[in-house]
């Protein structure tokens, strides 16, 4: 396996964790005030996580795979994933993954096509 596509793989992983366990916290998260620091910045954790695995994703295609029609494929159903899910459960924990397994399973997928 490449470099890259582990980098991947980590940044999905960190991602998810980093949405997961403020949640999994959430009966702390309840007693704090809306004003304090420590509130704020878990809250924006969810939205800071997909950003970054967006970045990642992006910024690792010229390097890893090229800006090949199956690396635009990837990205896209990604993107598209995201929004679906979002659309369909509002859980961010769930809205972090699943894009970044549709993202995988693309170049899976394209790696058993014939002449991938």
């Amino acid at each position: 396996m490449k470099s890259v596509d582990l980098a991947l793989i980590a940044a999905g992983a960190g991602t998810y964790l980093l949405r997961y366990l403020p949640m999994a916290g959430s009966r702390f998260l309840v007693r704090l005030p809306d004003t304090s620091p420590l509130y704020r910045v878990l809250q924006a954790m969810g939205p800071a996580a997909i950003t970054s695995l967006a970045v990642v994703c992006l910024v690792a295609l010229p390097a890893g795979h090229g800006w090949s029609p199956v690396s635009l494929a990837a990205v896209m159903a990604g993107v598209l994933s995201v929004f679906a899910v979002h659309r369909r459960t509002g859980n961010l924990a769930v809205v972090t993954l699943v894009p970044a397994l549709v993202y995988g399973m693309v170049f899976s997928l394209a790696s058993w096509l014939p002449g991938g």
